[in-house]
């Protein structure tokens, strides 16, 4: 199996794209995926006597090597960490990673448009991710090209 990089930059190679990687250019990718997908999180906080111990369900926006961006229903600050859980239906996969939060925005009354890095994930996770985030993006650009054309 060819590593993320390399398989990035043969679809690169492949569909014409100059310097794709690590970015995503053009129109349909930036540097970023949009995918949605339920999330289960804890924040590892001693003041949280409402909720400590328990998970918490927010929804991705988009993803990344890096991490995702989500929409929480719950106010975090920057630099709280999370523990992140994560299913993955098809594959029948349970990704736990832990993050760090980047930055916690107000969206509207009660959702948080909140980027989550990872800091912590498992070498196979981590190449579990990538690959997924990779199938994605192939998906994308074979529906762009059908699209074009």
């Amino acid at each position: 199996m060819l590593d993320y990089n390399r398989r990035i930059k043969s679809i690169a190679a492949r569909e014409k794209v100059i310097d794709m990687f690590p970015d995503f250019s053009g129109e349909l990718f930036e540097d970023r995926i949009n995918a949605r997908m339920d999330v289960m999180y804890i924040v590892f906080d001693k003041t949280d006597q409402e909720y400590q111990g328990l998970y918490k369900i927010a929804e991705t926006k988009y993803i990344d090597k890096r991490g995702m961006t989500a929409e929480f229903k719950h106010k975090v600050e920057a630099g709280d960490i999370l523990l992140i859980e994560m299913f993955f239906e098809d594959e029948c996969r349970l990704l736990k990673t832990c993050c760090e939060v980047k930055s916690c925005e107000p969206k509207d009354a009660n959702i948080f448009e909140t980027r989550i890095e990872f800091i912590i994930i498992k070498e196979n996770d981590k190449a579990f991710w990538e690959n997924y985030i990779f199938k994605k993006m192939e998906t994308l650009m074979k529906a762009g090209r059908q699209y074009r054309g």
